[in-house]
């Protein structure tokens, strides 16, 4: 009668040090795309945003950071994203001014003191406000399906780079 010999069959253990290479090439990626989407949006801005990108590491987590040191910038950004609402703005000093460059307010006739350069005067302005572009949400929604498609990937590479196929 023949024997039949059963052996246990011992896969080999992942390797720690591949996933963490992989995790952190895929947060690199999505962490620069994310960055671009950013500069994407700010691009055609009067003045040129420098929007900073890194990643941190700590206690087993990578993460990355997009931020600029321009505050203006961060507030345009913001009142661009969420909206205003209606609104009167006024000049920082009392009794002053607001200078604004307006082309077509020639055109229109307006009735208002002009500077040398062609800037009109007002004591005051009616913002009419402005809705949301909710453009955030939109870099939010882009970076979290990146990030999930990039976090299968780098599983997947780091499986077979560990000797386990998929």
């Amino acid at each position: 009668m023949p024997k039949i010999i059963v052996r246990k069959i011992v896969p080999p253990k992942f390797k720690d040090d591949v996933f963490i290479k992989e995790y952190r090439r895929a947060i690199q990626k999505v962490g620069k795309t994310a960055r671009g989407d950013f500069q994407a949006v700010t691009k055609g801005w009067k003045n040129k945003v420098n929007w900073h990108y890194r990643t941190r590491e700590r206690k087993g987590f990578i993460s990355f950071l997009i931020n600029t040191d321009d505050n203006k910038a961060s507030d345009i950004l913001k009142f661009w994203n969420y909206g205003v609402k209606k609104h009167v703005i006024r000049p920082r000093k009392a009794g002053g001014r607001l200078a604004f460059h307006w082309p077509k307010g020639v055109a229109l006739g307006i009735s208002a003191p002009m500077t040398k350069d062609g800037k009109f005067l007002f004591e005051h302005v009616n913002h009419p406000g402005q809705k949301g572009h909710h453009i955030l949400e939109e870099i939010i929604i882009h970076t979290n399906i990146l990030l999930l498609d990039e976090a299968i990937k780098a599983n997947a590479r780091a499986t077979r780079a560990s000797g386990h196929a998929i």
